[in-house]
């Protein structure tokens, strides 16, 4: 089998697709991919903590609070104290962050079937395997490099 260098064709892909998804994200619902993926969260989970939030995205705590700001600012989502808990404090979606979540997770949805349409079950089944690996050993496949033989 021929190899290729994975690396470099991952990070161009990420590049180009994210930003042609933040571009249409910015122009149809004033929204950054980073913005509609909070949206898409709390519409799919309900109210969530920051810090799961956080962990979901796979952001630091601090972004995920600038986030959640702009997002507090425009109308979007509303921070309350958990009625389980009162010192927690979950965001929530207003009415009109639920409208945009949904027409976010809507564009979502066509992105993955226009992704994916060139490619048989089984190769759909490969490329799902291969973004699991890739997120479940990250840390492993990059720490086993050749930067850690010193």
């Amino acid at each position: 089998m021929t190899r290729f260098r994975v690396f470099h064709h991952l990070q161009k892909a990420h590049s180009s697709l994210f930003r042609a998804a933040d571009n249409r994200g910015r122009q149809e619902l004033d929204l950054s991919t980073s913005q509609m993926a909070v949206l898409i969260i709390l519409l799919n989970d309900g109210a969530l903590p920051s810090t799961a939030l956080a962990a979901q995205l796979s952001m630091a705590n601090s972004g995920i609070t600038g986030l959640v700001d702009r997002l507090s600012t425009r109308g979007l989502v509303s921070r309350k104290p958990a009625t389980t808990d009162g010192r927690s404090i979950l965001v929530h979606l207003t009415e009109k962050g639920e409208a945009l979540a949904m027409r976010a997770r809507q564009d979502t949805r066509h992105y993955n079937a226009t992704l994916l349409a060139p490619f048989s079950d089984e190769e759909c089944e490969v490329i799902r395997r291969f973004l699991t690996h890739l997120e479940d050993n990250a840390d492993e496949i990059i720490a086993g490099g050749p930067a850690s033989h010193g």
